[in-house]
């Protein structure tokens, strides 16, 4: 290698350094107000809520992995938050944290909530480091469980009865039970019609 590469090369990695402090000391801040309410109209405090935002892109396949940077802060009794942050784009999501409050349960024991995914906030410009409007207010509505409808998921193979044809031939309705993973009586012993089937066509069934 002679002395003319080792000088280019000396001058690209500086070149580099410089372009990445530049951009670490000059990422415009961003500031939002979380503010979380019941659906009811009722302060939410001593929630967790978080701000995440784009930092920058690490080295890697396919144009490398995005890296995040999130802030955390706990709802006031005013059932508000002031979360502060770097963003490079001016993008920010903020929302309650699913591991603090959202879900009925043990980890929420006062209440009970349904959990949301929050807000997005797109910032227009940046001011002396500041994206602007600085500081605006997020509204967040956290819906309360109060009577909660269990739901159920299966994966089932089920054959279709004789019985349960023969009134699907004659245009008759058949209805499945979820909870009971059966037919209702009297092609089986579910109770309850969460599916209801009825044969449109002709000549489907033999």
């Amino acid at each position: 290698m002679n002395r003319r590469t080792i000088i280019a090369a000396l001058l690209c990695m500086n070149l580099c350094t410089i372009s990445c402090t530049t951009l670490g000391q000059f990422t415009p801040t961003a500031r939002i107000t979380v503010r979380v309410q019941s659906d009811d109209g009722v302060p939410v405090s001593g929630i967790v809520v978080g701000a995440s935002t784009f930092l920058r892109r690490l080295p890697g396949d396919n144009f490398g992995q995005p890296e995040n940077t999130t802030v955390k802060q706990m709802t006031d009794k005013k059932g508000m938050a002031v979360l502060t942050l770097p963003s490079l784009t001016g993008e920010v999501a903020c929302g309650p944290q699913p591991s603090d409050v959202v879900v009925y349960g043990p980890n929420f024991p006062r209440t009970g909530f349904y959990w949301t995914r929050g807000n997005r906030v797109r910032f227009t410009k940046s001011e002396m480091g500041k994206w602007q409007p600085w500081n605006p207010t997020v509204e967040i509505v956290l819906k309360r469980i109060i009577n909660p409808i269990p739901m159920y998921a299966k994966k089932i193979e089920a054959d279709i009865g004789s019985a349960a044809q023969t009134a699907l031939k004659a245009g008759e309705p058949v209805s499945y039970d979820l909870e009971k993973g059966d037919w209702v009586v009297p092609h089986g012993n579910g109770q309850t019609a969460d599916f209801i089937f009825k044969l449109n066509a002709k000549g489907c069934l033999r």
